[in-house]
């Protein structure tokens, strides 16, 4: 092992354990921290552990000021509306394979859709903006069928693949009126028209009627023929 990955390795362990919290201390673990990231770049063999603690969301970029001792102060920075053309253009090139330049303005801008936290370093006075991007919850697939998966209950293929229908509500006769009233009105006997009764003739009466106009046929032959 070379002197450099020792002294690499040495100054890292050196700004992880050293204790204490004050502006001095800070310092310290910052140069140590910087040191030992710059000897890492070099010699192409980081030390343990350097993935976790290294970035902006760990640590200062400028003077490798770990976040967790305290070493800043920290403020929200809303977000910011695109407008529609922006938005085009990282909607087509957010996953551009080809032009890699392309794709890292289009995240830049998308990031911008995000409200921000903004950490001010207290050694070196650098700020640092990092995006609180939401995170995509992924929907669990909904089962097909409670009754399919319990392998105790079982139903035929025809109730499985048919669904019960729902039931057509029957129309109200009543058309939402009170039922007991409307009964007792149809229930009412209904009053008849009174027709006027025709007397049949009586045979008497035809045999009358008869003789008078028999007799008045003969008068008149008689006076024709006088």
């Amino acid at each position: 092992m070379s002197n450099s990955e020792d002294s690499m390795k040495f100054l890292w362990s050196a700004a992880i354990q050293l204790p204490g919290t004050s502006p001095t201390m800070q310092l310290l673990k910052a140069h140590y921290a910087s040191r030992s990231i710059s000897l890492a770049e070099r010699s192409g063999a980081p030390p343990d552990n350097l993935q976790s603690f290294t970035g902006v969301s760990s640590m200062c970029p400028k003077c490798a000021a770990f976040w967790a001792s305290g070493a800043f102060s920290l403020s929200l920075k809303p977000a910011k509306r695109l407008k529609a053309r922006t938005k085009r253009f990282v909607i087509k090139h957010y996953r551009d394979k080809k032009n890699t330049k392309l794709r890292k303005i289009s995240r830049k801008l998308a990031h911008k859709n995000f409200n921000s936290a903004v950490f001010t370093c207290r050694v070196c006075k650098n700020i640092s903006k990092i995006p609180l991007v939401r995170s995509v919850k992924k929907k669990s697939p909904e089962p097909r069928n409670s009754l399919t998966s319990s392998p105790g209950k079982r139903l035929p293929g025809s109730q499985l693949e048919n669904p019960p229908k729902k039931k057509k509500k029957k129309k109200d006769p009543f058309a939402g009126l009170n039922r007991d009233v409307l009964l007792a009105v149809q229930k009412k006997p209904q009053k008849t028209k009174e027709h006027p009764i025709q007397e049949r003739p009586s045979v008497g009466k035809l045999a009358r009627i008869l003789k008078k106009t028999v007799s008045i046929s003969g008068n008149k032959l008689d006076s024709m023929l006088k």
